[in-house]
């Protein structure tokens, strides 16, 4: 038989917690032969199955619950729409994690968002069986989730099982032998070659994945939003066999875009700044030429960008800067933005720059400067400000500047507090606009959502194609 792993000696021992403990279903380890093929597996050895089990609390998650008031989610099946209890439930979450200089993943929002609806399934007294991935094939942080089970444990507060295993004899006979309310972790399913394989929903059905999982279920469940603009096996190969509803991140983040992007009430204004001019400008012209977006604030790189697109030189600092970024390649797009929609797309009227290690603030009719640039200036975040103000939706993805130094966290302290001052209905995205959020002192509260999918929300601004989304469409 396999012995436990050193890692899991150390997570049992009662100097780390006396609630954990490993267990087998009758009390004992349990360990089964290695039954995938090992030619579907990437960089994993042949090792022995075994169940890994940790115990916690019961705990409810109903606390948790953020869902926004009045959704109605035309097009999609949610969990509101099933009776969950005594089915076995396959839900697919995004719960890749950063992981820490001893492998072991960071909590998240996005973990805890795809927590609650794994607690929800299980409350309900559904069999829930949960598919998830970890990082990608050679990079460090592709690794097993035994640790995110643990993780798991603990947001949920009751026992949730992991099998390193994902759709052999040893899972599906895990998966046979659960109870209502029991929840099982399958191994990381990107181990499988075939789940990132560029394939339709259909295609992606025919997988040995879905063929051999797929009989075990009553309903689908996508919960992995964030994973959405990926034509993976496992995020729509379930779909066109299996009953299918969207999980509760989906259900939010799909409402929330689809307020800000379908219907939204007028006047609709982005924020757009940060480092990544190329998903500002997707997200810009998209928006201007579908007419869902009637005004865009531009700040940061963009901002300066859109300075050089209007014939404004920033200084020898600043381009030397785009220079080394690449960015210079998005010029050209941004001059077609502001020769398309001279009114709508804004600039900064001043910037802030360093000097002598201080905050100076100049107009942009007194550039160019050789200092260099980290922030807008007063005068564009008073402006911007009244604009945010007299709007009725506002989607911010990217900081105004560095607000990293005190000194340079200006302009973005000001936007923020205008949408969070703001009546309209506020969709903020991007990591460093939520980093730059808790930074500087705002709640997730102050704001009407927050997005936490990442490049799937760039995607879906965008304009871009969402295969999972699409496959959960009726």
């Amino acid at each position: 038989g396999a012995t436990q792993s050193p890692a899991w000696r150390t997570a049992s021992t009662p100097s780390r917690s006396k609630s954990l403990r490993a267990r087998s279903m009758a009390g004992r380890e349990s360990c089964v032969s290695l039954i995938a093929p090992r030619s579907m597996l990437i960089g994993r050895p042949a090792l022995p199955r075994r169940y890994l089990y940790v115990t916690l609390p019961a705990a409810g998650l109903a606390s948790q619950s953020t869902l926004l008031e009045g959704v109605n989610l035309k097009g999609f099946k949610t969990l509101d729409d099933v009776d969950v209890k005594g089915k076995t439930v396959l839900v697919r979450v995004d719960i890749n994690a950063s992981l820490d200089e001893n492998g072991m993943p960071q909590e998240s929002e996005r973990i805890r968002s795809a927590a609650e609806t794994i607690g929800e399934l299980s409350e309900k007294g559904a069999k829930t069986v949960v598919l998830a991935h970890q990082g990608r094939a050679g990079d460090p942080d592709f690794t097993s989730l035994e640790n995110h089970a643990r993780m798991l444990h603990k947001i949920l507060g009751r026992e949730v099982r992991f099998i390193d295993d994902i759709f052999g004899p040893a899972a599906r006979s895990a998966i046979s032998e659960l109870e209502d309310g029991n929840i099982l972790l399958l191994e990381n399913v990107r181990f499988l070659a075939e789940e990132t394989l560029k394939r339709n929903a259909e295609e992606h059905s025919r997988s040995f994945l879905v063929r051999k999982l797929s009989p075990l279920f009553d309903i689908f469940v996508n919960d992995a939003f964030s994973a959405a603009h990926r034509s993976h096996a496992s995020l729509v190969g379930f779909t066109p066999v299996l009953p299918k509803v969207v999980g509760r991140t989906m259900e939010r983040e799909l409402s929330s875009l689809s307020k800000a992007m379908e219907s939204p009430e007028k006047p609709c204004v982005y924020v757009l700044g940060g480092l990544k001019p190329e998903d500002a400008f997707k997200v810009m012209a998209h928006g201007l030429k579908t007419g869902s977006m009637d005004i865009a604030l531009t700040c940061g790189v963009v901002g300066r960008l859109v300075l050089l697109a209007k014939g404004v030189d920033t200084g020898p600092r600043d381009r030397e800067f785009f220079e080394k970024k690449n960015f210079l390649a998005f010029l050209d797009q941004a001059k077609q933005l502001v020769s398309d929609f001279p009114e709508k797309v804004k600039a900064p009227v001043d910037l802030a720059a360093e000097k002598d290690g201080r905050r100076v603030e100049i107009d942009v009719k007194d550039l160019p400067t050789d200092l260099e640039i980290f922030d807008i200036g007063s005068k564009t975040a008073q402006e911007y400000k009244k604009i945010i103000l007299s709007a009725k939706t506002v989607v911010m993805n990217g900081p105004a500047g560095v607000y990293e130094r005190e000194p340079f966290a200006v302009g973005t302290r000001h936007i923020l507090e205008a949408i969070a001052q703001s009546d309209a209905f506020s969709l903020m995205g991007g990591g460093h606009t939520i980093t730059a959020m808790d930074k500087l002192g705002f709640s997730t509260d102050q704001f009407s959502y927050v997005s936490i999918a990442g490049g799937a929300l760039i995607s879906y601004l965008g304009g871009e194609k969402m295969p999972a989304v699409d496959a959960m469409r009726l």
